[in-house]
């Protein structure tokens, strides 16, 4: 029967629902309800980490002063520019990232950083489901979703806004997405190579995969070399720069890094095997190239990470391309037994929400804990000296007290190991103790506990002799 006049358009003369609707209507309906449940996050009460975020606010809003609304935006992109030089990093995205993400209420901001999140993990997902069709695509897609979310680095950029590994991770996830369009994908992986340097690795990986190819040779020779000049700028940069000169290229640190990585990667790996014995797939990376480029990719990044740090969310990035590459490797299911499927379905999804509710649980503690420090400091009376055990913490919490009462009197300062006072001398009122940083004095944990919460404790101060 030859199509009517309606059904190119896409309906039928019964005047069913357009094609794009019928396919699609579920996943619109999802997006829709995502995007509300990302808005209403933006009110839930959200504040900003003990790393950077003040920092980065105030340098902002200076230069907005001193040269208005825009130019202060693209002044703020240049000073990081140049702060970054003296550090020794090239992330040319985190500039452009610094100078407008910082322009946002703390709610929005972590609604957008909730976001990055969502992109990171719907990336694999639309993998998943354009490679499987029926009951292997309902296993499939759980079994990724729990190996994504296993990791609980993954979402330290949620409760750490300003880290550069959940912003790369958001564009790896984007040009997942964009399976089919080569130059969009190269673009959304350079993206996520400007924001940490280690996932050039995942570029290079690409670009050398597309010259394979005779119709996609010249996107990726173009493709490698901007992954290699990145690669280079990076090594020369660190090489001279201040903060990353910390890095130790000796034959012990690369060991003890090595079995780090292994404590990080168990956790994830657990979630994989697990559907590897279930549903006994077929591993096969010889048509689509993605999990080879994950493998490659993660392995550079592991790789680069040695000689500094692996643990804490520095994991996240290399946990996720790692986990990826064997899941991407599944070419076919090797069984559509309904009770097998089942089975894996059933597996996946207790792994994945064990873990999903155990890192959920953990984020909920770290900014929980940080309400309940701010709040406790903003209900001490007067204006008081109040010490804090870690350096960095005691200049974002008072960023933060004086951010919900500016004409606060008080002051929160570091208190060295070796001292009895704040840095400049000023004798203390109270303390701040969190367990597993600098140690202190006895005398100042000696009064009688005011606050508590469930990582630190703030000590009255009764003597410092």
């Amino acid at each position: 029967m030859a199509p009517t006049e309606g059904s190119r358009d896409g309906a039928t003369e019964a005047g069913e629902a357009p094609t794009f609707w019928r396919r699609y209507h579920l996943g619109v309906w999802l997006l829709v309800i995502l995007v509300a449940a990302l808005v209403a996050s933006a009110f839930l009460p959200w504040e900003w980490s003990f790393i950077d975020d003040g920092n980065q606010i105030t340098i902002l809003r200076g230069d907005q002063a001193a040269h208005g609304w825009l130019g202060g935006i693209l002044q703020d992109m240049i000073d990081m520019y140049h702060k970054d030089r003296w550090w020794g990093l090239f992330r040319p995205s985190f500039w452009v990232f610094a100078g407008t993400f910082y322009l946002l209420p703390v709610g929005p901001a972590h609604a957008v950083r909730l976001a990055m999140v969502v992109c990171a993990i719907g990336g694999p997902l639309v993998v998943a489901a354009r490679r499987f069709t029926g009951r292997p695509r309902a296993a499939m897609l759980v079994w990724t979703l729990a190996a994504v979310v296993a990791s609980q680095q993954f979402f330290a950029g949620i409760w750490y806004p300003s880290l550069q590994e959940t912003s790369g991770l958001c564009f790896v996830g984007l040009g997942l997405i964009a399976q089919r369009r080569p130059v969009v994908r190269a673009l959304c992986w350079l993206v996520a190579a400007w924001f940490k340097a280690p996932f050039s690795w995942l570029l290079l990986a690409y670009g050398l995969v597309l010259c394979r190819r005779r119709e996609t040779r010249l996107v990726g020779a173009v493709t490698s070399l901007v992954a290699v000049a990145t690669l280079a700028i990076t090594a020369y940069m660190s090489h001279v720069g201040f903060y990353t000169g910390a890095m130790n290229l000796s034959r012990h640190t690369v060991r003890v890094n090595f079995d780090t990585s292994v404590g990080q990667l168990a956790v994830p790996l657990l979630v994989v095997v697990a559907g590897l014995a279930v549903m006994r797939p077929r591993i096969d990376v010889s048509g689509d190239p993605t999990a080879l480029v994950m493998l490659l990719g993660g392995a550079g990044y592991l790789a680069n990470l040695l000689v500094w740090k692996v643990d804490a969310y520095y994991a996240g990035p290399y946990t996720y391309l790692l986990t990826l590459a064997v899941v991407f490797a599944v070419s076919e299911v090797g069984t559509r037994s309904l009770t097998r499927l089942a089975a894996a379905l059933a597996v996946s999804a207790v792994l994945g929400g064990y873990f999903l509710f155990d890192n959920a649980q953990y984020a909920y503690n770290r900014l929980s804990a940080v309400n309940a420090l701010r709040d406790c400091v903003l209900r001490l009376p007067g204006s008081p000296v109040v010490g804090f055990n870690r350096e960095e913490a005691s200049v974002r919490l008072d960023f933060i007290v004086r951010e919900h009462r500016p004409h606060w009197g008080g002051e929160v300062t570091w208190v060295r190991p070796d001292q009895l006072t704040g840095a400049d001398g000023k004798p203390l009122r109270y303390f701040i103790n969190q367990p597993g940083y600098e140690a202190s004095d006895r005398s100042l944990t000696s009064g009688p506990v005011v606050c508590h919460t469930s990582e630190v404790s703030i000590y009255r101060v009764v003597s410092q002799s």
